[in-house]
């Protein structure tokens, strides 16, 4: 019997020999054997949800989609018979759609949707749960749990990384605490790379496009002993960015990247391989620039915006530009970037024996975030320095025991550990044109300059968070259909949070005349008030599990409905905070129902997947704005009573003839508020005061009702070039996405219109993919959309957009050795 095994396990089918075609196409000529009469064997190596279809016979001699083999479990399974809605894309899925990172994965896994404002402010969001806006807080974690070949990744901003070696990702919907280490509340993404090989080979990559662009990457691998091989990958990635400063003539949105990976794979004894990895990447890029979009002027009772973006820049007469987003211009006086690092070293040890497979991943990373931002939106020196330091340090620890497959009884249990301490520090610079635009009312004798010019805000803090957890899942195959599986997971966790915030810089009170004295220092404080560390702990235990039930209707055909249980510790908030709010988050959990069909029919050549789910999650752990003061507001994690989200998602695919691959997937998601009395108010409603206005009933932020990704890719022999045999190829992606909020107050004015992107795909290669050329384009139509929009600072009535990148073609050419 043929088996194809998915992601990181090696092809099987005894007594064969393989000539790949396109996109992953393996047409296996079989030699005859008592079980095999030398029929032609297509069978479909493809990173999507995919179903055994029936073989071709003399009489059907169309193609069919053979079974994935997915490792989520920590057993190699078929993926039709895996309980469990899971999107997976393979290399070559990933290589035609142009995805090199975690964070572009959205176009083509229309469940997930990921929020962006800068790389730090990333969230992920996967059935509408996760994290509800793209703004960052470092004692927040996220509810989509990211994984790199067995190690927890635990801030959201590492995903922005991109990889030279991938080899397969995984999305896994729904809470995932009974099979991972970490927990997670709405899902989790797991990313494989290359393992070494004892077989020598290399693969190399050039790009270059418009803009710019230009992107290396490769990977080689061979051994260095006959038990020792070892693989090397590395990426370089540049681009000048789409968005200009007329005046200076500077460009943004520019990028810089470099990535390094080194791995060795020991086959220690027969039974115990160990895997090193050691990576690195480093980014200096143009930060993503927020355009002035428009202005509130007017509140929604008709009243005039109270001292807004006009009045203020009025007493220093400057003349506002055009602010069109489209034409994808800014005039700050400040030139945004960043400075990020990650990097780390984990080693896998498994001992296979034939009570089972004993496996430990022990892991160290660190995370650095150094920034520099103008978020006036001016060529005004208003805020001379903007930024919020941050040098993450994390360690984990598992144990994992899984049991061997193949009898009436399987389970895997382990033991997790994870630490990480998040010391950051923030800086706030006021420049000559600050005390006149952000001091109301103005101030006579030029004290609000006085006060402001120079003045610095320092802050400091710093997050330590330890947990352990023990989790356990267990099938019982109650018979040859029907399969029971039941999980626990119990986490133990402590956070300890501390915040300081100091002033420097600005002229001295012994240089002031004491008896203006009292108002420079009452207009200091009002944007910082120095004050000794404050200090908050955190503990929290917690019993979560599922519970499913499985039932093979025909051997094509499978059924499931499950109940889930995730939780979430509890949160802190390490900066300054409006008055009254608790500096702790409380903890989150969530109930998650769904239930699950996979099948197939005309003989395999077609695979449809689909689930309908919905989610009660108490407590969510969501971001806030509020006011600290007339002139400053704070952003901060607050909880929400209530939120709902239920929905169904389908996921397709169609190979209908020789070369010619169909896919469609999509997803309608209703996420809600279902209770939320006390929300934050937008600022067209309440303008810079403190209010609160209910949000029951409006829909989450950051959520899609409705998320779409279809394509095709068609390959053909086109001829022969010298010893070469060629096969000609082209393709294209659809994404779409509905319209969406963005802010946490449900603000008018953060409303993102639904749009879509075409990407396309044209390339020759030779038969044994020892050369591949292609031309392509990602948002072919150069369709213009935002990916956020909202008030920068909501006591000016300014608001901000980010443009999407505008259409971007190029050529690659790939050669493998």
């Amino acid at each position: 019997m043929a088996q194809v095994e998915f992601g990181r396990m090696s092809g099987i089918l005894g007594g064969t020999t393989r000539e790949k075609g396109f996109w992953g196409v393996t047409m296996t000529k079989a030699r005859p054997t008592r079980r095999n009469t030398g029929a032609c064997l297509p069978t479909l190596l493809i990173g999507a949800s995919m179903i055994a279809g029936a073989t071709a016979s003399a009489a059907d001699t169309a193609p069919a989609l053979e079974q994935v083999v997915v490792t989520a479990r920590h057993r190699a399974e078929k993926l039709q018979s895996v309980p469990i809605a899971i999107s997976t894309l393979d290399s070559k899925k990933l290589q035609a759609s142009g995805v090199t990172a975690v964070s572009q994965l959205q176009k083509l896994v229309p469940t997930l949707q990921i929020t962006q404002f800068n790389p730090r402010n990333t969230s992920f969001n996967i059935r509408g749960l996760g994290n509800n806006a793209a703004i960052a807080i470092d004692g927040i974690e996220s509810g989509v749990g990211l994984y790199v070949d067995g190690v927890f990744y635990s801030r959201p901003a590492q995903a922005t990384f991109a990889f030279p070696d991938l080899e397969d990702i995984q999305v896994l919907r729904g809470p995932q605490g009974t099979l991972f280490g970490k927990n997670t509340t709405a899902g989790a993404i797991d990313v494989h790379t290359l393992k070494p090989s004892f077989t020598p080979s290399a693969d190399l990559e050039a790009s270059v496009g418009n803009d710019g662009y230009w992107q290396f990457k490769g990977t080689a691998t061979a051994p260095i002993t006959d038990k020792i091989a070892v693989r090397i990958s590395a990426l370089w990635d540049d681009n000048t960015g789409s968005i200009s400063n007329p005046t200076t003539g500077a460009r943004f949105d520019a990028t810089n990247d470099r990535a390094v990976r080194v791995q060795a794979l020991a086959l220690v004894t027969d039974d115990l391989t160990v895997r090193i990895i050691a990576d690195y990447g480093r980014q200096r890029d143009s930060a993503p620039v927020a355009l002035p979009y428009e202005v509130i002027t007017t509140l929604t009772d008709g009243q005039p915006f109270p001292d807004g973006f006009y009045e203020r820049l009025a007493r220093l007469d400057y003349t506002v530009p055009t602010y069109d987003p489209r034409q994808r211009n800014t005039y700050d006086n400040i030139s945004p970037h960043y400075t990020m690092e990650t990097g780390g070293v984990s080693a896998q040890a498994d001992y296979a024996t034939a009570l089972g497979t004993f496996t430990s991943i022990t892991s160290w990373r660190f995370w650095n975030w150094d920034p520099v931002n103008d978020v006036d939106s001016t060529a005004l020196s208003v805020l001379d320095a903007y930024s919020l330091t941050d040098k993450q340090r994390q360690a984990s620890q598992e144990f994992r025991y899984t049991s061997p497959s193949g009898g009436r009884f399987d389970y895997s249990a382990g033991l997790y550990y994870f630490y990480e301490d998040l010391p950051g520090t923030s800086r706030i610079g006021f420049g000559p044109d600050a005390g006149d635009f952000l001091v109301v009312p103005k101030l006579p004798l030029n004290l609000a300059n006085i006060a402001m010019t120079g003045l610095n805000i320092y802050g400091i803090s710093d997050i330590i968070t330890n947990s352990a957890a023990a989790y356990t899942q267990a099938t019982y195959h109650v018979t040859p259909q029907f399969d029971i599986t039941g999980g626990l997971r119990f986490t133990y966790e402590t956070k300890d949070g501390g915040f300081g915030e100091s002033q420097f810089g600005a002229e001295p009170y012994s240089d002031i005349a004491p008896g203006l004295v009292p108002i420079i220092k009452l207009v200091r404080n009002t944007f910082g008030i120095p004050y000794p560390d404050r200090v908050e702990h955190t503990y929290d235990s917690a019993l979560s599990g599922t519970i499913i039930g499985s039932y093979k209707v025909s051997p094509t055909t499978f059924l499931y409905a499950s109940y889930s249980r995730g939780d979430k510790g509890s949160g802190i908030n390490a900066l300054n905070l409006p008055a009254g709010v608790n500096p702790v988050a409380k903890p989150e959990r969530v109930d998650a129902y769904e239930l699950g069909a996979k099948t197939a029919f005309l003989n395999g050549r077609v695979v449809v997947n689909g689930d309908l789910f919905w989610s009660e999650d108490h407590d969510y752990q969501g971001v806030a704005i509020a006011p600290l003061n007339a002139s400053l507001y704070a952003t901060y994690i607050d909880n929400v009573p209530q939120v709902r989200s239920r929905g169904f998602e389908i996921d397709s695919h169609a190979f209908l003839a020789p070369g010619l691959l169909l896919n469609f997937a999509g997803a309608f998601t209703d996420a809600e508020y279902t209770k939320f009395p006390d929300a934050p108010c937008p600022p067209e409603v309440a303008g810079p005061a403190a209010e609160t206005c209910s949000l029951t009933g409006s829909a989450v932020a950051g959520i899609s009702r409705w998320t779409m990704s279809a394509g095709g890719q068609y390959s053909h022999p086109i001829g022969r070039f010298g010893v070469y045999d060629l096969i000609g190829y082209g393709g294209a992606d659809y994404s779409l996405r509905s319209s969406y909020n963005v802010s946490p107050s449900d603000s008018a004015y953060a409303k993102i219109a639904g749009y879509g992107l075409l990407d396309l795909n044209l390339g020759v290669r030779t038969a044994n993919r020892r050369y591949d050329f292609s031309i392509w384009a990602h948002n072919a139509l150069n369709t213009f959309y935002l990916v956020g929009a909202g008030t920068t600072a909501p006591i000016t009535g300014l608001v901000i957009a980010i443009p999407g990148d505008p259409a971007m073609y190029g050529m690659t050419f790939r050669a493998h050795f």
